[in-house]
């Protein structure tokens, strides 16, 4: 990454990036941000800055700091076998480094005493060093689309889960859980939603009825499009169809491997409107960390920028918000603000926090990305208005 000037000091300043200022809805030319005590005080026009306050022009893009809804792990962490309040800080740490601000950290399909132990973690951590809340990742998946969810712990709906979720948001936890819709019987959608729970659909051979009946009931994404999912086909739609076509929001990846970046671009303007497509990671453990790891006991390896099992089967991701909002850049996938309303706002939208993230306006907190204005690519990092130590895109 290149170095773009910032302040080297706690007092009070500006920053007026001299490539605009995404501020979570368009992109502005105009603007400057005051930052006092780690916070945006004020936004001021370019034009009408006040005097005294010492102010920064990097030749850059400020925009609020990414919001990832799907991490599974960081820094040589995987939520799975470290199910704790610090084990979900030690893996928000690491995805910080490269500009995610905020995450939901990922719990994949495991023992009903480990999903206790997790929902434990995230009501003792959420809200707090960039800990936005938890993802449940099954256990209520289809057998046929589980991909690296282990068979034995896939399960049918059990209440437990539902008393789980209960719980999480009785503490005030953001919550999304990803499931099959075609396993859970009818109804467990609707009582989820009533809860405040955010309902997603994965790993999923649901037809487009039953996708359709879910979307009715309330559910209001669809995990990472394409991958544990049945293949649409010119007479069946499914799942993938139905979520394209539908106000859902869609998780997907964007690290080169799991979906061409064509076939983004294909999604991107079939949707019917824009806000729509939500970027994720869906990080594993390498990155910002080891080049290794082990899932439930396998070997998960990085070779040639994937990560692979023993096989050579994709399982997992080895990417971050940065490199894939580059990636999307790149390959024109979006237009320049979609792409960085499917990394920032749109997450927050669809977790309904957004009077407190994705945004770049008065009260916010000054957690900042400055991104070349050609590329997209990360060029700094900034937590509480300090420029962050260390700081990259991805380190391999």
């Amino acid at each position: 990454m290149n170095a773009c000037p910032l302040p080297p000091t706690d007092e009070p300043w500006l920053l007026l990036p001299t490539a605009g200022v995404y501020d979570g809805e368009t992109v502005r030319s105009d603007l400057a941000l005051e930052i006092r005590a780690g916070r945006i005080a004020a936004v001021h026009a370019a034009t009408a800055l006040p005097t005294g306050l010492p102010c920064w022009q990097p030749a850059a893009l400020a925009v609020p700091g990414f919001f990832d809804i799907q991490v599974n792990g960081g820094g040589g962490v995987l939520f799975n076998s470290d199910p704790t309040a610090a084990g979900m800080r030690a893996i928000a740490a690491a995805h910080r480094r490269s500009g995610t601000a905020h995450c939901l950290v990922t719990l994949i399909t495991d023992t009903a005493e480990v999903m206790e132990r997790a929902a434990d973690a995230a009501i003792a951590a959420s809200g707090r060093d960039g800990v936005a809340g938890i993802h449940i990742e099954g256990p209520h998946l289809s057998q046929k689309r589980r991909g690296t969810h282990r068979a034995d712990l896939v399960r049918p709906w059990s209440e437990a889960t539902f008393t789980l979720v209960e719980r999480l948001r009785r503490a005030g936890v953001p919550v999304l859980l990803t499931l099959a819709p075609e396993v859970v019987p009818e109804g467990t959608i609707a009582r989820l939603a009533a809860l405040g729970a955010v309902v997603s659909l994965g790993h999923s051979a649901a037809s487009a009825t039953v996708a359709r009946r879910a979307i009715a009931e309330g559910a209001r994404a669809a995990t990472h499009l394409f991958n544990g999912m049945e293949p649409p086909t010119s007479r069946v739609p499914g799942l993938v169809g139905t979520a394209i076509l539908s106000e859902l929001h869609t998780g997907f990846i964007a690290d080169g491997h799991h979906v061409h970046p064509d076939m983004l671009k294909i999604v991107a303007r079939a949707r019917p409107r824009p806000g729509l497509m939500v970027l994720i990671s869906d990080a594993m453990p390498t990155v910002n960390g080891p080049a290794s790891f082990r899932l439930q006991g396998e070997l998960i390896e990085v070779r040639d920028g994937a990560l692979v099992n023993a096989a050579g089967s994709l399982a997992g991701v080895h990417a971050t918000m940065a490199t894939s909002v580059e990636l999307l850049a790149a390959h024109a996938t979006m237009a320049r603000e979609a792409i960085l309303d499917a990394a920032i706002a749109a997450p927050a939208r669809l977790m309904g926090l957004t009077d407190r993230l994705g945004k770049l306006a008065p009260g916010y907190a000054a957690d900042i990305n400055l991104l070349s204005p050609a590329t997209l690519a990360l060029e700094a990092v900034l937590v509480d208005g300090r420029p962050l130590a260390g700081a990259t895109a991805l380190a391999r």
